[in-house]
């Protein structure tokens, strides 16, 4: 392979050494030493090249309109398969714009002041084919889309076995991504920390899969589909500036208390939040599948907005502190709730919740299918009245009567011991 003229910037701190047969695949592999800008290896790069990082802290990078090849995607790891390679605290770890067919394997980033991850399109493109394996995002804090994983305007994001902790706003944030699959998650908050949401999806996700999420701690929320205003896209100045974000973006709970559940009063108008279509018609999740997930400690496990075709199956929720369900009125050009909650088990201590899902604004819930689901509590049965209305007592649309008699004599991981129990809830892990 001939070697790079010594006048190149990088020539003195990147090594080159041929990966496969220049008369083949002429892919390449770089290795870059802690200290380098290896986003200027960005106009190199092609499909099938490694960029292999030596072990040490690196600077941040950013890459934009960064392309591979289907089944021939640009790879980013570590060059020891065994390492995790750091990166030092700045506004973002990594950051990729309108880029395709990437692959990032076993990195970490810490103190990120506005996400420890950012994938993003632009106005006039979109990102695709994103592949984020083994990352691990500790603490993001101080700018307005705080979040461990930002994503937006992105097709085909693959997020695997990954922890996003203590990471203000939300650990992961995803919002007009249209496909995206999410398995092996650990989503941790510890005080002082206190995020808003654990997984936030908004503003036409077309399709999301979700499966082996460990959600934990303090979140008000744990996944929210459908349920908040996009945030502008309006200006890349704006989020330049780091201006705080609009009064629509911030949690209902946060600005004004929420509306009674019985009433039918709208909730308030928000304003249009630009010439961006999806933040004109607010958040939209087409189809989500969410499985196989541990939902431990946090506010409300699930807050549900428009959503067309949502089920959340097998999942175990242990200990939520205000209500299991969030259930918040779409706007009326999207869609009203259509989804279904099954085979789940909800337990909880008594006096710790104050109802089974909070309704806000007169939102139609029958739309919101119960299959069978486990729910134990020691107050239960006498508690029914206070946790929802009669004669039903549980939210939406009952396919079958619910299970409340049932001890599931959870193990230290969240599985129950209980043989009668174990078609409900979480069994991996």
């Amino acid at each position: 392979m001939r070697t790079p003229a010594p006048t190149t910037l990088l020539a003195a701190t990147l090594t080159i050494v041929c990966a496969v047969p220049p008369a083949t695949l002429h892919a390449e592999t770089y290795e870059v030493n802690p200290g380098d800008d290896w986003s200027q290896l960005g106009p190199r790069l092609k499909a099938g090249d490694e960029v292999l990082l030596l072990d040490g802290v690196h600077v941040p990078a950013a890459f934009e309109g960064l392309a591979g090849e289907a089944g021939r995607p640009i790879v980013f790891r570590p060059k020891d398969p065994r390492a995790l390679v750091q990166i030092k605290p700045d506004r973002e770890g990594i950051k990729l714009l309108d880029c395709r067919h990437l692959r990032i394997e076993r990195i970490a980033i810490r103190s990120a002041r506005r996400a420890g991850v950012v994938v993003e399109g632009s106005e006039a493109g979109r990102s695709e084919d994103i592949a984020l394996h083994d990352i691990y995002v500790l603490g993001t804090v101080g700018l307005s889309e705080q979040a461990g994983l930002l994503a937006t305007r992105t097709d085909r994001l693959d997020l695997r076995r990954s922890r996003f902790e203590n990471c203000a706003g939300a650990a992961v944030h995803l919002e007009s991504v249209r496909f995206a699959t999410l398995e092996t998650l650990q989503l941790r908050a510890s005080p002082p920390t206190r995020p808003t949401f654990g997984l936030l999806a908004v503003g036409d996700c077309e399709e999301l899969d979700c499966t082996d999420l460990w959600i934990a701690g303090e979140f008000a929320v744990g996944v929210s589909l459908g349920a908040k205003d996009a945030v502008s896209r309006r200006s890349r100045e704006r989020t330049v500036a780091d201006v705080p974000p609009p009064a629509s973006v911030r949690r209902e709970t946060e600005t004004s208390p929420p509306p009674d559940p019985g009433s039918s009063e709208p909730p308030a108008a928000t304003p249009a939040q630009g010439p961006d279509e999806t933040a004109a018609l607010g958040p939209r999740v087409r189809a989500a599948g969410i499985s196989q997930c541990l939902i431990r400690g946090v506010g409300a496990a699930f807050e549900l907005g428009s959503c067309e075709l949502v089920e959340i199956r097998n999942c175990s929720i242990i200990e939520p502190t205000s209500s299991v369900l969030v259930l918040v009125r779409p706007p009326k050009e999207r869609p009203p709730l259509r989804a279904n909650f099954r085979e789940n088990l909800v337990t909880w201590r008594p006096g710790s919740i104050t109802r089974f899902a909070a309704v806000v604004g007169g939102t139609d819930i029958t739309g919101l299918r119960l299959g069978p689901n486990l729910w134990w509590s020691e107050e239960l049965p006498s508690a029914l009245p206070l946790l929802g209305p009669e004669p039903r007592f549980f939210p939406g649309t009952l396919d079958v009567p619910q299970t409340i008699d049932l001890d599931p004599a959870l193990d230290p991981r969240g599985r129950t011991t209980t043989p009668a129990a174990k078609i409900f809830g979480r069994s991996v892990g």
